[in-house]
């Protein structure tokens, strides 16, 4: 498995803003839902990743399991990894499942 790392990119005088989310093989681009927040956003760019990479509901348990999402050392990029069921994940650190 591998992380997820999403980051914001700001509108140009072509396209909006959007979420870039990517890991080690490909990247995905998602335009910007101003009816979502922030986080709830770079979760959609994530679950897109996610899906192009083929870890679908049916084919992974990385959907049924707990995501955490955190920050990195740069400014703007997101990481998200999920949680194995086994491993107890303190209430501090309760994650999220891509639901959206």
């Amino acid at each position: 498995m591998q992380a997820i790392l999403t980051k914001y990119l700001a509108p140009t005088d072509y396209r909006g803003g959007r979420v870039k989310a990517q890991g080690n093989r490909t990247s995905v681009t998602v335009s910007w839902n101003h009816a979502l927040s922030v986080p709830e956003n770079h979760r959609v760019a994530a679950k897109a990743y996610a899906e192009k990479m083929g870890w679908t509901p049916d084919q992974a348990a990385c959907f049924s399991a707990n995501w955490c999402e955190g920050s990195m050392p740069e400014a703007s990029p997101w990481s998200y990894c999920y949680v194995l069921p086994e491993v107890e994940t303190p209430h501090a650190l309760a994650g999220f499942r891509f639901d959206l």
